[in-house]
């Protein structure tokens, strides 16, 4: 039987392809009879597969357990005298240790794929609307309580990033037996949440809502950024002095850039307080990947630049044991300068499969930089965990520093792009996207977009 998939990129018989400018395909499904633990589905299989081939990326939903919550704190006044900071820690401790039974849903684990997680927040201004009704996070950039948690296939980061998906509340639920809390999710179609357009209840009314929470609404909001960001990636090929920017590169350059706005923020702040003591070490960074993934997206960051910030594009075709070098610009006028400084950069592609391989992923990416020894930045105590961010088919990562360093005029940042073979036969071309920005904190008086772009009219080179 031949993929539906099939009449949009190729045809079927005397039928020309009906879609093959398509780049992205939106699943917000998932199988909850199925949560992933070690073996990758035959679903998720088969969208590593056609994501490949077709050069076309899945946006898929991590999934909801939408379950109560037993919590490891007393009924009464304990409970009703606690502060919200408490409540949100015991909430984040009872999730922790029901965490084998919260794992994502077939197919999040496909490694192709970008794999959505909801973070508790929306645009409503409405709270719980009865006193025996909890909001049960403080932190709205908090992965949602009902959300599925990571990690993915042989322990790559999944999922990979957060987008808002509605505020759950939960009540209390009564005569448990229990002498601790039992807090069960609100079942209701009432704020808050997110606003959403639904089918009228009586022919041509066309103003119904409910609200909804969960991960499907976080993947449509995902999906979304990814078609604007594509009508981003259009405005720029159509510039008369861009850059030949082929169509060939808007898969990856899509992935990279819905994860490039992507970060930890107060929530990985607040779950490193809560189980640093229990959670010790290095470990604390890959236990924080589990709830958070990469973090939560912030779109502005990624569809526009700033005063203080540049952000460039990168793309390219490598193949086994080759590496491509990419030189950014660096503002003159920073040399000597103290005050924050930051690099981001985010690496993406998508990797043919070995199916009957235990290693799977044929193709492994990953990125170097010299930006520590030239501009003083490092990965920094509260980052990403640097083993954990080259599991998967996306490399992202945040470099920080604040001491001046001297540098030359005309100086260039290294970004090495290498690709070698992980599992056994990689013979095929690897298409990746690059998205890096650099950025300087509001006390650094140096004008980086300007700089960055004047010294840009003349192309850099790639270096193989």
């Amino acid at each position: 039987m031949r993929s539906p998939l099939t009449r949009h990129f190729e045809g079927d018989g005397s039928t020309e392809a009906q879609a093959p400018e398509v780049r992205i395909i939106n699943l917000s499904v998932g199988d909850p009879s199925r949560l992933f633990f070690h073996g990758l589905s035959p679903w998720a299989r088969l969208l590593d597969w056609l994501s490949y081939k077709y050069g076309v990326l899945f946006i898929v939903s991590a999934g909801n357990h939408a379950t109560a919550l037993d919590l490891d704190i007393p009924k009464g006044a304990d409970w009703s005298n606690a502060d919200a900071e408490t409540r949100e820690a015991a909430i984040l401790r009872t999730i922790k240790v029901n965490a084998r039974h919260r794992r994502i849903l077939s197919p999040a684990e496909s490694i192709n794929a970008l794999t959505v997680g909801a973070s508790h927040a929306d645009a409503c201004p409405q709270g719980p609307r009865k006193t025996y009704h909890c909001d049960p996070l403080l932190t709205r950039s908090m992965a949602s309580p009902i959300g599925a948690n990571g990690l993915g296939f042989l322990r790559a980061l999944k999922p990979e990033i957060l987008m808002p998906g509605g505020r759950q509340i939960y009540e209390e639920a009564l005569g448990t037996g229990e002498p601790n809390m039992r807090l069960a999710p609100l079942q209701n179609y009432g704020p808050p949440g997110q606003k959403t357009a639904v089918p009228g209840s009586v022919p041509g009314e066309l103003a119904k809502t409910l609200w909804f929470r969960g991960t499907s609404n976080a993947t449509a909001l995902a999906t979304r950024l990814g078609a604007r960001l594509f009508e981003m990636l259009g405005s720029l090929r159509a510039k008369p002095d861009a850059p030949a920017l082929s169509p060939r590169y808007d898969t990856v350059l899509l992935k990279a850039l819905l994860v490039h706005g992507a970060a930890w923020a107060e929530a990985g702040d607040r779950l490193r307080g809560i189980f640093k003591q229990e959670v010790g070490g290095r470990r604390i960074k890959e236990f924080i990947g589990r709830f958070l993934g990469y973090g939560l997206v912030d779109p502005e960051r990624v569809l526009g630049c700033t005063e203080r910030r540049a952000t460039l594009l990168g793309f390219g075709t490598l193949t086994n044991g080759e590496a491509h070098a990419f030189a950014l610009p660096l503002p003159r006028n920073l040399s000597g300068t103290s005050g924050l400084r930051r690099l981001t950069i985010t690496l993406a592609w998508l990797t043919p499969i070995a199916a009957h391989q235990q290693r799977y992923r044929k193709a492994q990416l990953w990125f170097t930089t010299d930006a520590s020894d030239l501009i003083g930045v490092a990965r920094g105590p509260n980052g990403y965990d640097d083993a954990l961010v080259r599991r998967g088919t996306v490399q992202h990562e945040v470099f920080e520093g604040e001491k001046a360093r001297a540098f030359t005029d005309g100086d260039t940042l290294r970004i090495q792009v290498n690709c070698r073979e992980d599992a056994a036969g990689l013979d095929e071309e690897i298409d990746y996207g690059l998205v890096v920005s650099f950025e300087v904190g509001e006390e650094v008086p140096v004008e980086v977009y300007e700089q960055v772009r004047q010294r840009l009219r003349t192309a850099v080179p790639i270096t193989p």
